[in-house]
């Protein structure tokens, strides 16, 4: 079983097409990437929202708490992901952001953007 971590963008597309609640890997998120897709995503009646919210209530989706610096190069959810994908070991980062995918190239941690997720599923 993969362990796969999903910062905030791709979680919301991946959400959407459905393909999240067919995995049989161990799919992450942290505390932040969560705030910001389900917390605050509520708030403004977003309806991948609740998509995620009862994926998490399945527990087809783990949330997962990490430590992140207040500022960075990248956004908190790219950091947190990061960081979570350091902490538990994980297989992949799932993120379709292009400055946050150059550094993981860069420093050789595997990634795939949203629309590799679902052909590989």
């Amino acid at each position: 079983m993969l362990k796969i971590v999903f910062d905030a963008d791709a979680l919301i597309k991946l959400a959407h097409s459905g393909i999240l609640a067919q995995s049989t890997d161990r799919l992450l998120i942290s505390t932040q990437v969560f705030r910001e897709t389900v917390v605050e995503g509520k708030k403004r009646m977003y309806p991948d929202a609740c998509i995620i919210d009862e994926l998490i209530k399945q527990q087809q989706i783990r949330v997962k708490t990490v430590m992140v610096q207040e500022k960075g190069e990248f956004g908190i959810g790219e950091r947190s992901a990061l960081e979570l994908y350091l902490k538990e070991k994980a297989n992949v980062i799932v993120s379709d952001d292009r400055k946050f995918l150059s550094y993981l190239a860069s420093v050789k941690i595997p990634f795939v953007i949203p629309t590799e997720f679902i052909v590989g599923m």
